[in-house]
């Protein structure tokens, strides 16, 4: 039987140490029991949204399983790291807080790391290419050239701007 607690911040919300999570009083007032929805956001990590005050709010499953099982991160810059760098097993036991110096150095321990074949690592969309080409065609212009760049190159628009 599955252990839940609260999501910190979303008093609405639960998250169980198997990684789901559940809303259990209505936007009304009145206690519910639904389980949200998750998917896979851009980097393959699971995430919801969460509702509080009528505002929504995406958030990292694995965060909230961290933070409700582990306690809250030591400092901002922690991140909830895998053990076994496996993206979708979002439990207490495989859960902790890392910087993302020791996340990268679990990366290279889990043999994660990207490595240059081509002119692009291995978990990479854009080409080296693909990256003088988008410095090229970008101008100082308004976001909407961005966006317009991100479509043609399949990634996001601060992905581009990174790349800028």
């Amino acid at each position: 039987m599955a252990e839940w607690r609260e999501v910190i911040g979303f008093l609405a919300y639960q998250v169980s140490d198997d990684g789901r999570v559940r809303r259990i009083v209505s936007r009304g007032g009145n206690p519910c029991c639904r389980e949200s929805v998750q998917h896979a956001d851009p980097n393959g990590y699971l995430s919801v949204y969460l509702y509080k005050d009528s505002i929504c709010s995406h958030r990292q499953v694995n965060r909230l399983v961290c933070e409700a099982f582990n306690g809250p991160p030591p400092t901002h810059e922690h991140e909830a790291a895998h053990w076994d760098g496996n993206k979708r097993k979002n439990t207490p036991k495989n859960l902790r807080w890392a910087t993302p110096l020791e996340n990268a150095a679990d990366r290279d321990r889990l043999g994660k790391t990207a490595t240059r074949q081509n002119g692009k690592s291995g978990t990479a969309k854009l080409t080296e290419q693909n990256i003088r080409v988008i410095r090229f065609l970008f101008l100082p212009r308004p976001r909407s050239n961005s966006a317009a760049l991100a479509r043609r190159f399949r990634v996001t628009a601060k992905t581009i701007r990174e790349v800028r």
